[in-house]
């Protein structure tokens, strides 16, 4: 038996080595050994010799050999017979589009900085912000420091220097900056003690563009886009010499006519634009300041013009010096501060009164008159406390200027800072901190600003020129790191940087 299984294994090795050599597929007579696959498991299918699934396997997704398609910062996915994909790690699709896939890179996007949507914001003190490994990470402007409590650039070394001059006025008495050419430097109307102007800024000084073409005393200006188009308008008013005027604008600059006259003459030393009715299109207010005359008017804006009649007169018929608009108790409409002055003949109702208005229609709902006596200056509204409510600014030449909390959407007689009488105020953020804070002018002495700390002021910078200074504000300005301060005095106006 051993000598019959010996002669058995030799005649299949030696059948096997014959198919091995043999060139034409000849065999030993006896079947081929053909391997057996195993079974596949329960719902896996068989797609040439391995067992997949077919509902999750990205190469076999829903049939046999088909793969799911590969996109850029991923890896292909099945899921219930559906091609997707999978974000690899620090990639995210942002904007829901399977072709481009993970399509952002959310460790260097300043769009996306570790996320979808969270963008890397400068401020205006930042000179970039970038995206590195997730995080933003700002780069101050020169002059500017980062302050580790607020994550803020801070201007606390830059200092404050006269960059630009504009001389020649006899009796400045207003001015408004805009920057009317799109090319990051405002354009400044100047309403001087004759015809008002507006100057344009280059290669280090500035040049007259425009001259009203027929002057009067003492003029206010104001820009505004009264025609509805993308060039803006300019207002002009005067308390001598005719009335208020609006000058429209074109691609070719400011109109040497008049696109709209006031009915009458009024002594207005302070125009302002606001919305009285809500329609979007700006209305003119022009306080008047002498008992002469009509009492301080509105007029409405629509259809690329002003209309002939007012819409609204003081029905206290106050000495109306100056104003300022914001919607302080948040119904959409417009609100209105008014500083006056003293009656003629000492009949009281000076000092600053404010108007709620009701679609249209305001009511007189606050006055403080404890100063009426002192010549009034402007208002503005500015939460300087940082509860979220707009808070009332008054200066006055003489006495002390104030500000004044509101509550509830109105006025208070809570005072929330007492300072020293000014010819003029404007509020902005002039370190960077996210606090508003305060640029004074003074006549014939140093203008100042002053830091808000929190519902605190405290002195930030004076101006080595001491001038009679009768309006200040802070102005946006391309390539600053924040914004400049302009002062104007009865013979010039100065522009200083913190640099």
């Amino acid at each position: 038996m051993l000598a019959a299984a010996t002669r058995r294994l030799f005649l299949v090795l030696a059948g096997l080595c014959g198919a091995c050599g043999a060139s034409d597929g000849a065999t030993s007579g006896e079947p081929p050994v053909t391997p057996v696959a195993p079974e596949c498991d329960e719902g896996q299918t068989r797609c040439d010799e391995a067992c997949v699934w077919l509902t999750s396997d990205p190469q076999h997704c829903g049939a046999c050999a088909s793969p799911c398609p590969a996109v850029p910062g991923a890896v292909p996915t099945c899921q219930e017979d559906v091609c997707g994909f999978a974000c690899l790690d620090g990639f995210a699709d942002c904007n829901g589009e399977r072709e481009d896939g993970c399509e952002v890179d959310t460790r260097s996007s300043a769009s996306h900085c570790g996320g979808c949507d969270q963008a890397c914001e400068a401020s205006a003190t930042d000179m970039s912000a970038t995206c590195s490994e997730s995080v933003c990470e700002r780069t101050c402007a020169s002059g500017w420091v980062e302050c580790d409590e607020s994550d803020a650039c801070i201007c606390v070394e830059c200092e404050w220097t006269s960059m630009a001059t504009i001389t020649g006025f006899t009796g400045a008495q207003s001015m408004d900056w805009l920057d009317i050419n799109a090319d990051g430097v405002p354009e400044v109307a100047i309403g001087d003690d004759g015809p008002a102007q507006v100057f344009r800024y280059a290669d280090g000084a500035f040049s007259s563009i425009w001259t009203e073409p027929t002057p009067g005393a003492c003029t206010s200006v104001g820009w505004a886009f009264v025609n509805g188009e993308s060039y803006p308008d300019l207002g002009v008013a005067h308390c001598t010499g005719g009335p208020a005027r609006v000058f429209l604008g074109s691609a070719t600059g400011l109109a040497a006519t008049a696109g709209w006259t006031a009915p009458q003459n009024q002594w207005t030393i302070a125009l302002s634009w606001g919305d009285l009715n809500g329609d979007g299109a700006p209305d003119l207010l022009l306080p008047n300041l002498s008992n002469l005359g009509p009492a301080s008017r509105i007029y409405l804006g629509g259809d690329g013009t002003l209309a002939d009649t007012h819409a609204w007169e003081d029905p206290l018929s106050l000495r109306g010096a100056c104003a300022a608009w914001a919607d302080i108790d948040g119904d959409g409409d417009d609100d209105l501060a008014l500083s006056a002055a003293l009656k003629l003949g000492g009949t009281g109702d000076g000092g600053i009164h404010v108007w709620r208005n009701d679609a249209g229609t305001p009511t007189h709902i606050w006055s403080d008159t404890s100063q009426q006596g002192l010549e009034p200056r402007c208002p503005a509204w500015v939460d300087f406390d940082g509860d979220g409510e707009l808070d009332l600014f008054h200066a006055v030449a003489e006495g002390e200027s104030r500000i004044y909390a509101l509550k509830d959407g109105e006025p208070s007689d809570t005072i929330l800072w007492r300072g020293p009488a000014a010819t003029h105020g404007a509020w902005a953020d002039a370190d960077g901190d996210g606090r508003k804070d305060l640029a004074l002018a003074f006549a014939n002495a140093p203008n100042r600003i002053l830091k808000n700390t929190g519902g605190t002021l405290v002195p930030l910078w004076d101006s080595s020129e001491s001038e009679d200074s009768r309006r200040v504000t802070f102005v946006p300005w391309s390539g600053q790191p924040g914004p400049n301060l302009a002062v104007l005095s009865r013979e010039s106006v100065r522009v200083y940087a913190c640099r």
